[in-house]
């Protein structure tokens, strides 16, 4: 089967009748696939999490999409931005652990979070799992 998908951002997924009118135009327009923003660029996720420094949450809409993308045959997907905390600020994790950032040749520490730390893999890894634990995802997309 041919897939046929699009990135969705949540900001424009306030409410279950928005999450509705999304699923409605992607089926009409074919697709079949849907990569959903759960964690930016600034270290916020958009789901409910227990592990996550900074959340943005208006109602769960990740539980909303997944339920009405596998009534339509639309697979959803998590999309996460895997090591951004915030790019030039420390924000998320990186807020309250700045020795887990990026340094730069300069000795500056920016929003990145080092990929050779083993609390920033586990961090990332729990996050992955309360995904998985919580939601009907298709798959995990990988950014960054």
């Amino acid at each position: 089967m041919r897939k046929l998908g699009v990135w969705i951002h949540p900001k424009e997924l306030a409410s279950e009748l928005q999450v509705e009118k999304v699923i409605r135009n992607l089926k009409a327009a074919g697709f079949n696939l849907a990569a959903v923003l759960v964690k930016g660029t600034d270290g916020r996720v958009f789901f409910e999490s227990e592990r996550a420094i900074e959340k943005h949450m208006a109602f769960d809409f990740l539980k909303h999409i997944t339920k009405r993308g596998r009534e339509e045959g639309i697979e959803v997907h998590a999309w996460f931005v895997v090591f951004a905390e915030g790019y030039k600020s420390l924000r998320g994790l990186l807020s309250k652990k700045p020795e887990l950032a990026v340094v730069d040749e300069a000795g500056t520490r920016f929003g990145w979070m080092c990929p050779s730390r083993e609390e920033v893999h586990e961090y990332l890894l729990d996050l992955f799992r309360e995904i998985l634990e919580k939601y009907e995802v298709d798959g995990i997309h990988l950014d960054y």
